[in-house]
Protein backbone atom coordinates (compact mmCIF):
# COMPACT_ATOMS: atom_id res chain seq x y z
CA UNK A 1 0.00 0.00 0.00
CA UNK A 2 1.19 3.14 -1.08
CA UNK A 3 1.86 5.84 1.90
CA UNK A 4 1.32 9.32 1.06
CA UNK A 5 4.46 11.25 3.01
CA UNK A 6 5.13 15.12 2.46
CA UNK A 7 8.87 15.40 3.31
CA UNK A 8 8.55 13.03 6.06
CA UNK A 9 11.61 12.21 8.24
CA UNK A 10 12.47 9.26 8.29
CA UNK A 11 14.35 8.64 11.28
CA UNK A 12 11.62 10.17 13.34
CA UNK A 13 8.44 8.15 11.34
CA UNK A 14 10.37 5.04 12.08
CA UNK A 15 10.94 5.82 16.16
CA UNK A 16 6.68 6.55 16.18
CA UNK A 17 6.70 2.91 14.61
CA UNK A 18 8.63 1.57 17.12
CA UNK A 19 7.16 3.07 19.87
CA UNK A 20 3.67 2.45 19.24
CA UNK A 21 4.15 -1.23 18.25
CA UNK A 22 5.98 -1.57 21.73
CA UNK A 23 2.67 -0.11 22.88
CA UNK A 24 0.40 -2.41 21.81
CA UNK A 25 1.13 -5.01 19.80
CA UNK A 26 -2.42 -5.57 18.53
CA UNK A 27 -3.02 -2.11 17.88
CA UNK A 28 -5.89 -1.57 14.87
CA UNK A 29 -3.24 0.48 12.97
CA UNK A 30 -0.05 2.34 13.42
CA UNK A 31 1.15 3.31 10.37
CA UNK A 32 -0.01 6.55 8.96
CA UNK A 33 -1.35 6.14 5.33
CA UNK A 34 -1.15 9.86 4.56
CA UNK A 35 1.11 12.93 6.22
CA UNK A 36 0.87 16.23 4.99
CA UNK A 37 2.44 19.77 6.55
CA UNK A 38 1.67 23.28 6.03
CA UNK A 39 4.84 23.98 3.90
CA UNK A 40 4.86 28.15 5.05
CA UNK A 41 6.06 29.13 8.21
CA UNK A 42 3.26 30.21 10.92
CA UNK A 43 0.75 28.45 8.70
CA UNK A 44 -0.31 25.86 12.06
CA UNK A 45 -1.74 23.38 9.40
CA UNK A 46 -3.59 20.87 11.36
CA UNK A 47 -4.96 23.17 13.79
CA UNK A 48 -8.16 21.70 12.73
CA UNK A 49 -8.94 18.41 11.37
CA UNK A 50 -11.84 16.86 10.84
CA UNK A 51 -14.02 14.30 8.57
CA UNK A 52 -15.64 15.79 5.24
CA UNK A 53 -17.76 12.83 5.17
CA UNK A 54 -18.36 11.87 1.30
CA UNK A 55 -18.48 14.66 -0.51
CA UNK A 56 -18.21 13.61 -4.12
CA UNK A 57 -20.63 10.30 -3.81
CA UNK A 58 -17.59 7.89 -4.52
CA UNK A 59 -17.77 5.82 -1.66
CA UNK A 60 -14.97 6.78 0.26
CA UNK A 61 -15.07 9.34 2.87
CA UNK A 62 -12.86 12.72 2.89
CA UNK A 63 -10.90 15.37 5.22
CA UNK A 64 -10.62 18.56 5.83
CA UNK A 65 -7.57 20.48 7.45
CA UNK A 66 -7.16 24.14 8.46
CA UNK A 67 -4.21 26.17 8.71
CA UNK A 68 -5.44 29.50 10.07
CA UNK A 69 -1.66 31.33 9.95
CA UNK A 70 -1.69 30.87 6.39
CA UNK A 71 -0.98 33.99 4.22
CA UNK A 72 -1.17 34.40 1.06
CA UNK A 73 -2.77 37.78 -0.63
CA UNK A 74 -3.59 38.99 2.88
CA UNK A 75 -1.29 38.22 6.20
CA UNK A 76 -2.97 35.47 7.95
CA UNK A 77 -6.09 35.37 6.27
CA UNK A 78 -6.31 31.35 7.01
CA UNK A 79 -7.04 28.37 4.23
CA UNK A 80 -9.32 25.31 4.47
CA UNK A 81 -8.30 22.74 2.41
CA UNK A 82 -9.92 19.31 1.21
CA UNK A 83 -8.47 16.15 0.42
CA UNK A 84 -10.22 13.47 -1.05
CA UNK A 85 -10.63 9.75 -0.10
CA UNK A 86 -9.37 6.84 -2.46
CA UNK A 87 -9.05 3.12 -1.86
CA UNK A 88 -5.09 3.96 -0.89
CA UNK A 89 -6.53 6.68 1.95
CA UNK A 90 -6.54 10.78 1.41
CA UNK A 91 -4.93 12.42 -1.94
CA UNK A 92 -2.05 13.51 -1.63
CA UNK A 93 -3.16 17.27 -3.14
CA UNK A 94 -6.25 19.22 -2.05
CA UNK A 95 -8.79 18.93 -4.45
CA UNK A 96 -10.48 22.27 -2.65
CA UNK A 97 -9.55 25.26 -1.25
CA UNK A 98 -10.55 28.24 0.56
CA UNK A 99 -9.27 31.28 1.91
CA UNK A 100 -10.88 34.36 3.72
CA UNK A 101 -9.33 36.88 2.13
CA UNK A 102 -9.39 39.41 4.72
CA UNK A 103 -6.26 40.19 6.75
CA UNK A 104 -6.03 38.92 10.20
CA UNK A 105 -9.39 36.96 9.64
CA UNK A 106 -8.36 33.67 9.73
CA UNK A 107 -10.10 31.03 8.40
CA UNK A 108 -9.90 28.65 11.47
CA UNK A 109 -12.29 25.76 11.22
CA UNK A 110 -13.88 23.21 8.80
CA UNK A 111 -16.21 19.95 9.43
CA UNK A 112 -18.65 17.62 7.98
CA UNK A 113 -22.00 18.40 8.33
CA UNK A 114 -23.81 15.33 6.92
CA UNK A 115 -26.25 16.03 3.83
CA UNK A 116 -27.86 19.26 4.52
CA UNK A 117 -30.27 19.06 1.47
CA UNK A 118 -30.79 15.58 0.51
CA UNK A 119 -29.23 15.65 -2.78
CA UNK A 120 -26.31 12.32 -1.75
CA UNK A 121 -23.52 14.52 -1.46
CA UNK A 122 -21.96 15.73 2.16
CA UNK A 123 -21.34 19.32 2.76
CA UNK A 124 -18.82 20.78 4.59
CA UNK A 125 -19.22 24.36 6.97
CA UNK A 126 -15.94 26.59 7.39
CA UNK A 127 -15.83 29.07 10.28
CA UNK A 128 -14.09 32.27 9.84
CA UNK A 129 -14.90 34.10 13.35
CA UNK A 130 -12.83 37.03 13.16
CA UNK A 131 -14.22 38.23 9.95
CA UNK A 132 -15.32 41.48 9.99
CA UNK A 133 -18.11 43.18 7.56
CA UNK A 134 -21.28 45.69 8.79
CA UNK A 135 -19.86 44.91 12.26
CA UNK A 136 -16.14 44.93 13.85
CA UNK A 137 -15.24 40.74 14.56
CA UNK A 138 -18.90 39.45 13.72
CA UNK A 139 -17.37 36.53 12.42
CA UNK A 140 -19.49 34.49 9.69
CA UNK A 141 -19.92 30.87 8.65
CA UNK A 142 -20.25 29.64 5.27
CA UNK A 143 -21.63 26.21 3.86
CA UNK A 144 -20.32 24.32 0.74
CA UNK A 145 -22.02 21.99 -0.83
CA UNK A 146 -20.53 18.48 -2.33
CA UNK A 147 -21.09 17.79 -5.78
CA UNK A 148 -20.33 14.38 -8.03
CA UNK A 149 -16.94 17.00 -8.79
CA UNK A 150 -16.39 17.40 -5.22
CA UNK A 151 -17.12 20.79 -2.99
CA UNK A 152 -18.74 23.56 -4.76
CA UNK A 153 -16.20 26.81 -5.15
CA UNK A 154 -18.21 29.54 -3.80
CA UNK A 155 -20.55 29.05 -0.40
CA UNK A 156 -24.49 27.90 -0.95
CA UNK A 157 -25.01 29.80 2.32
CA UNK A 158 -23.57 32.08 4.44
CA UNK A 159 -24.46 33.82 7.63
CA UNK A 160 -22.74 36.85 9.84
CA UNK A 161 -22.61 37.12 13.34
CA UNK A 162 -24.72 40.60 13.28
CA UNK A 163 -22.76 42.07 16.23
CA UNK A 164 -19.99 43.92 17.08
CA UNK A 165 -17.09 41.02 18.50
CA UNK A 166 -19.14 38.15 18.54
CA UNK A 167 -16.70 35.98 17.15
CA UNK A 168 -19.48 34.23 15.14
CA UNK A 169 -18.59 31.13 13.10
CA UNK A 170 -17.42 27.73 14.03
CA UNK A 171 -20.11 25.27 12.93
CA UNK A 172 -20.75 21.78 13.64
CA UNK A 173 -22.64 18.91 12.34
CA UNK A 174 -26.10 19.07 14.24
CA UNK A 175 -27.18 15.32 12.90
CA UNK A 176 -30.81 15.71 12.70
CA UNK A 177 -32.50 17.24 15.60
CA UNK A 178 -36.01 17.51 14.02
CA UNK A 179 -36.18 14.47 12.37
CA UNK A 180 -36.84 15.39 8.52
CA UNK A 181 -34.22 13.57 7.01
CA UNK A 182 -32.01 16.72 6.35
CA UNK A 183 -28.85 17.05 8.61
CA UNK A 184 -28.88 20.52 10.32
CA UNK A 185 -26.00 22.99 11.39
CA UNK A 186 -24.71 24.29 14.95
CA UNK A 187 -22.99 27.70 15.05
CA UNK A 188 -21.38 29.18 17.71
CA UNK A 189 -20.68 32.95 18.97
CA UNK A 190 -18.09 32.61 21.50
CA UNK A 191 -18.79 36.52 22.70
CA UNK A 192 -22.08 36.80 21.52
CA UNK A 193 -24.94 38.08 23.73
CA UNK A 194 -28.80 38.43 24.28
CA UNK A 195 -30.25 41.42 22.44
CA UNK A 196 -26.68 42.93 22.07
CA UNK A 197 -26.32 43.59 25.78
CA UNK A 198 -22.37 43.46 26.01
CA UNK A 199 -21.49 40.52 28.82
CA UNK A 200 -19.55 38.03 25.92
CA UNK A 201 -21.80 35.59 27.80
CA UNK A 202 -21.94 32.94 24.17
CA UNK A 203 -24.26 31.83 22.19
CA UNK A 204 -25.34 28.76 19.39
CA UNK A 205 -27.69 28.64 16.55
CA UNK A 206 -28.91 26.22 15.19
CA UNK A 207 -29.87 26.21 11.03
CA UNK A 208 -32.24 23.33 9.41
CA UNK A 209 -31.39 21.13 6.48
CA UNK A 210 -34.10 21.17 3.75
CA UNK A 211 -34.08 20.82 0.16
CA UNK A 212 -32.94 24.02 -0.51
CA UNK A 213 -30.11 24.12 2.16
CA UNK A 214 -29.79 25.41 5.75
CA UNK A 215 -32.57 28.18 6.14
CA UNK A 216 -31.67 31.56 6.32
CA UNK A 217 -32.33 31.98 9.62
CA UNK A 218 -31.88 29.68 13.36
CA UNK A 219 -34.84 27.92 14.22
CA UNK A 220 -33.37 27.67 17.75
CA UNK A 221 -31.12 29.39 19.65
CA UNK A 222 -29.69 29.27 23.58
CA UNK A 223 -27.15 31.66 25.59
CA UNK A 224 -24.91 31.84 28.56
CA UNK A 225 -26.46 33.95 30.86
CA UNK A 226 -23.52 34.53 32.50
CA UNK A 227 -20.39 37.26 31.94
CA UNK A 228 -17.50 35.56 29.83
CA UNK A 229 -18.30 32.39 30.51
CA UNK A 230 -17.41 30.03 27.26
CA UNK A 231 -20.40 29.61 26.45
CA UNK A 232 -21.64 28.36 22.62
CA UNK A 233 -19.18 25.54 21.91
CA UNK A 234 -21.36 23.08 20.64
CA UNK A 235 -21.71 19.63 18.89
CA UNK A 236 -23.83 17.04 18.18
CA UNK A 237 -24.36 14.43 20.84
CA UNK A 238 -25.76 11.79 18.36
CA UNK A 239 -29.39 10.27 19.35
CA UNK A 240 -28.72 9.44 22.98
CA UNK A 241 -32.57 8.43 24.36
CA UNK A 242 -33.20 6.54 20.71
CA UNK A 243 -35.98 8.84 20.51
CA UNK A 244 -35.12 8.98 16.38
CA UNK A 245 -33.96 12.98 16.84
CA UNK A 246 -30.62 13.82 17.08
CA UNK A 247 -29.89 15.62 20.67
CA UNK A 248 -27.32 18.62 21.05
CA UNK A 249 -24.34 19.11 23.12
CA UNK A 250 -23.65 22.75 24.07
CA UNK A 251 -20.78 23.54 26.86
CA UNK A 252 -19.85 26.65 28.94
CA UNK A 253 -16.06 25.87 30.25
CA UNK A 254 -15.46 29.34 32.14
CA UNK A 255 -19.23 28.76 33.80
CA UNK A 256 -19.02 30.08 37.61
CA UNK A 257 -21.26 27.77 39.62
CA UNK A 258 -21.06 26.48 42.69
CA UNK A 259 -17.08 26.50 42.24
CA UNK A 260 -15.44 29.02 40.14
CA UNK A 261 -14.84 28.24 36.53
CA UNK A 262 -16.02 24.92 36.86
CA UNK A 263 -17.73 24.35 33.40
CA UNK A 264 -21.01 23.08 32.51
CA UNK A 265 -22.49 21.09 29.65
CA UNK A 266 -25.92 21.19 28.65
CA UNK A 267 -27.90 18.66 26.33
CA UNK A 268 -30.79 19.76 24.43
CA UNK A 269 -32.95 16.58 23.13
CA UNK A 270 -34.15 16.87 19.66
CA UNK A 271 -37.96 17.12 18.37
CA UNK A 272 -40.03 17.34 15.72
CA UNK A 273 -39.40 21.43 16.26
CA UNK A 274 -35.40 20.89 17.02
CA UNK A 275 -33.97 21.17 20.35
CA UNK A 276 -35.88 21.67 23.55
CA UNK A 277 -35.94 25.14 24.49
CA UNK A 278 -34.40 24.62 27.75
CA UNK A 279 -31.62 21.75 28.92
CA UNK A 280 -32.81 18.80 29.37
CA UNK A 281 -29.50 17.06 31.23
CA UNK A 282 -27.16 19.69 32.79
CA UNK A 283 -23.72 18.64 34.32
CA UNK A 284 -20.94 20.95 36.39
CA UNK A 285 -17.10 20.47 36.70
CA UNK A 286 -17.59 20.01 40.68
CA UNK A 287 -13.75 21.79 40.92
CA UNK A 288 -12.02 24.80 40.77
CA UNK A 289 -10.91 26.07 37.48
CA UNK A 290 -12.06 22.47 36.26
CA UNK A 291 -13.16 23.73 32.39
CA UNK A 292 -15.69 21.26 32.33
CA UNK A 293 -16.48 21.18 28.67
CA UNK A 294 -12.97 22.64 27.76
CA UNK A 295 -13.87 19.77 24.34
CA UNK A 296 -16.93 17.82 23.75
CA UNK A 297 -17.93 15.07 21.30
CA UNK A 298 -20.68 12.65 20.53
CA UNK A 299 -19.10 9.59 21.38
CA UNK A 300 -21.28 6.78 18.99
CA UNK A 301 -21.97 3.84 20.76
CA UNK A 302 -19.19 2.84 23.09
CA UNK A 303 -21.09 0.08 24.49
CA UNK A 304 -23.49 -1.43 21.84
CA UNK A 305 -26.71 -1.00 23.85
CA UNK A 306 -27.73 0.97 21.05
CA UNK A 307 -28.01 4.70 22.56
CA UNK A 308 -25.21 7.37 21.66
CA UNK A 309 -23.04 8.52 23.93
CA UNK A 310 -21.03 11.33 24.48
CA UNK A 311 -17.51 12.26 26.04
CA UNK A 312 -16.56 15.90 28.38
CA UNK A 313 -13.01 16.87 27.94
CA UNK A 314 -11.75 18.85 31.49
CA UNK A 315 -8.55 19.95 30.65
CA UNK A 316 -8.45 22.32 34.02
CA UNK A 317 -9.19 19.08 36.40
CA UNK A 318 -6.51 18.38 38.95
CA UNK A 319 -6.77 15.23 40.65
CA UNK A 320 -4.83 13.62 43.46
CA UNK A 321 -2.27 11.85 42.87
CA UNK A 322 -0.33 14.15 40.12
CA UNK A 323 1.27 17.52 41.36
CA UNK A 324 -0.73 20.45 39.20
CA UNK A 325 -3.39 20.45 36.49
CA UNK A 326 -3.74 17.33 34.14
CA UNK A 327 -6.41 17.30 32.74
CA UNK A 328 -9.34 14.36 32.73
CA UNK A 329 -11.99 12.94 30.13
CA UNK A 330 -15.26 11.79 30.97
CA UNK A 331 -18.01 9.41 29.04
CA UNK A 332 -21.42 9.57 29.99
CA UNK A 333 -23.90 6.69 28.37
CA UNK A 334 -27.42 7.09 26.71
CA UNK A 335 -30.42 5.32 27.71
CA UNK A 336 -34.19 5.33 27.18
CA UNK A 337 -33.82 8.06 29.44
CA UNK A 338 -30.94 10.09 28.04
CA UNK A 339 -27.72 10.81 29.73
CA UNK A 340 -26.89 9.11 33.58
CA UNK A 341 -26.21 11.16 36.49
CA UNK A 342 -22.27 10.51 36.56
CA UNK A 343 -20.19 9.26 34.24
CA UNK A 344 -20.03 5.39 33.27
CA UNK A 345 -15.99 5.66 32.55
CA UNK A 346 -13.14 8.54 33.37
CA UNK A 347 -10.20 8.33 32.18
CA UNK A 348 -6.93 11.20 33.60
CA UNK A 349 -4.03 12.21 32.92
CA UNK A 350 -0.74 11.87 34.53
CA UNK A 351 1.42 14.40 34.29
CA UNK A 352 1.50 18.28 35.47
CA UNK A 353 -0.30 20.66 32.60
CA UNK A 354 -0.60 17.81 30.52
CA UNK A 355 -4.33 19.47 28.88
CA UNK A 356 -5.67 15.91 28.57
CA UNK A 357 -9.01 16.01 27.61
CA UNK A 358 -9.05 16.45 24.39
CA UNK A 359 -11.93 14.16 23.07
CA UNK A 360 -13.59 13.34 20.06
CA UNK A 361 -15.62 9.97 18.65
CA UNK A 362 -13.56 7.94 16.46
CA UNK A 363 -15.89 5.34 15.17
CA UNK A 364 -15.57 1.85 15.21
CA UNK A 365 -11.60 1.76 14.38
CA UNK A 366 -11.67 -1.70 14.58
CA UNK A 367 -14.49 -3.76 13.39
CA UNK A 368 -16.28 -5.55 16.53
CA UNK A 369 -19.16 -3.43 17.19
CA UNK A 370 -18.44 -1.13 19.91
CA UNK A 371 -17.59 2.88 18.75
CA UNK A 372 -13.93 3.81 19.88
CA UNK A 373 -12.96 7.21 21.75
CA UNK A 374 -9.83 9.38 20.91
CA UNK A 375 -8.34 11.51 23.90
CA UNK A 376 -5.28 14.19 23.29
CA UNK A 377 -2.91 15.33 25.81
CA UNK A 378 -1.41 18.55 23.73
CA UNK A 379 0.81 19.48 26.72
CA UNK A 380 2.46 15.52 27.02
CA UNK A 381 5.86 15.51 27.72
CA UNK A 382 7.60 12.72 26.95
CA UNK A 383 10.97 12.23 24.55
CA UNK A 384 10.24 15.76 24.15
CA UNK A 385 8.86 19.45 26.41
CA UNK A 386 5.15 19.32 25.13
CA UNK A 387 5.43 17.02 22.57
CA UNK A 388 1.71 16.24 22.95
CA UNK A 389 0.05 12.96 22.70
CA UNK A 390 -3.17 10.91 21.52
CA UNK A 391 -4.62 7.86 22.25
CA UNK A 392 -7.20 5.25 21.10
CA UNK A 393 -9.00 3.64 23.70
CA UNK A 394 -11.64 0.74 22.72
CA UNK A 395 -15.05 0.33 23.48
CA UNK A 396 -16.19 -2.80 24.93
CA UNK A 397 -19.94 -4.22 26.30
CA UNK A 398 -18.92 -2.56 29.35
CA UNK A 399 -17.82 0.57 27.69
CA UNK A 400 -14.57 2.16 27.03
CA UNK A 401 -11.37 -0.44 28.43
CA UNK A 402 -9.34 1.99 30.78
CA UNK A 403 -6.09 0.54 29.42
CA UNK A 404 -4.92 2.64 26.08
CA UNK A 405 -5.06 1.08 22.71
CA UNK A 406 -1.94 2.98 20.27
CA UNK A 407 -1.00 5.94 20.90
CA UNK A 408 1.69 9.18 18.54
CA UNK A 409 3.40 11.12 20.32
CA UNK A 410 4.87 14.60 18.40
CA UNK A 411 8.58 13.54 18.89
CA UNK A 412 9.18 17.32 18.79
CA UNK A 413 9.49 19.61 21.57
CA UNK A 414 6.30 21.96 21.82
CA UNK A 415 4.51 20.26 18.83
CA UNK A 416 1.54 19.94 20.41
CA UNK A 417 0.09 16.94 19.12
CA UNK A 418 -3.27 15.85 20.36
CA UNK A 419 -5.10 19.44 20.43
CA UNK A 420 -6.71 18.30 17.12
CA UNK A 421 -8.16 15.01 16.83
CA UNK A 422 -11.19 13.90 15.02
CA UNK A 423 -13.13 10.86 13.28
CA UNK A 424 -12.20 10.53 9.58
CA UNK A 425 -14.59 8.46 8.84
CA UNK A 426 -13.84 5.49 6.02
CA UNK A 427 -11.41 6.93 3.83
CA UNK A 428 -10.01 3.89 1.91
CA UNK A 429 -13.59 2.64 2.03
CA UNK A 430 -12.40 -0.87 3.64
CA UNK A 431 -15.19 -0.49 6.55
CA UNK A 432 -12.64 0.01 9.29
CA UNK A 433 -12.91 3.88 10.75
CA UNK A 434 -10.12 5.71 10.06
CA UNK A 435 -8.68 8.58 12.46
CA UNK A 436 -7.20 12.28 11.75
CA UNK A 437 -4.58 14.10 14.07
CA UNK A 438 -3.16 17.40 13.99
CA UNK A 439 -0.12 19.32 15.46
CA UNK A 440 -0.04 22.78 14.37
CA UNK A 441 3.07 23.65 15.72
CA UNK A 442 5.37 21.05 14.30
CA UNK A 443 8.21 22.21 12.49
CA UNK A 444 10.35 20.22 9.60
CA UNK A 445 11.80 23.16 7.17
CA UNK A 446 9.44 25.73 8.21
CA UNK A 447 8.71 27.15 12.00
CA UNK A 448 5.21 26.57 13.41
CA UNK A 449 4.07 25.31 9.66
CA UNK A 450 1.96 22.14 11.12
CA UNK A 451 1.11 18.26 10.30
CA UNK A 452 -1.60 16.38 9.61
CA UNK A 453 -1.88 12.25 10.22
CA UNK A 454 -4.72 9.47 9.01
CA UNK A 455 -4.43 6.53 10.63
CA UNK A 456 -6.59 3.20 9.13
CA UNK A 457 -8.51 1.47 11.04
CA UNK A 458 -8.18 -2.81 11.13
CA UNK A 459 -8.63 -5.26 13.31
CA UNK A 460 -6.31 -5.31 16.39
CA UNK A 461 -5.63 -9.17 15.60
CA UNK A 462 -3.86 -8.29 12.00
CA UNK A 463 -1.49 -5.72 10.86
CA UNK A 464 -2.59 -3.91 7.30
Amino acid sequence: MPVWVTRLDTVRWLAWIVGLIAAEATSAQVRPVWVQEGNRNVAYFGSSVASAGDVNGDGYDDVVVCAPGFADDQPQEGRAYLFLGTRFGPEKLPSWTFESDQAFAPIRQAAGVGDVNGDGYDDVVVGNDAWSNDQYLEGRALLFLGSANGLLQSPAWTAEGNEQAAYFGIGAPAGDVNGDGFDDVVVSALLGDVNHVPQSEGAAFVYLGSPTGLSSSPIWSAFGNQRDCGFGTARSAGDVNGDGYDDLLVSASHFNGGMVGEGRVNLYLGSPCGPSPTADWIMEGNQRFAAFGSTLSGAGDVNGDGYDDVLIGAWGYDGPLVFGVEGAAYLYLGSANGLGPTPAWTATGTQADELFGCVAGAGDIDGDGYDDVLIGAPGFDERRREEGRACVYYGAASGPLLRRGWCLEGDQRQAELGRALDAAGDVDGDGFADVILGASLFDNGQRNEGRAWVFLGASRHRSK
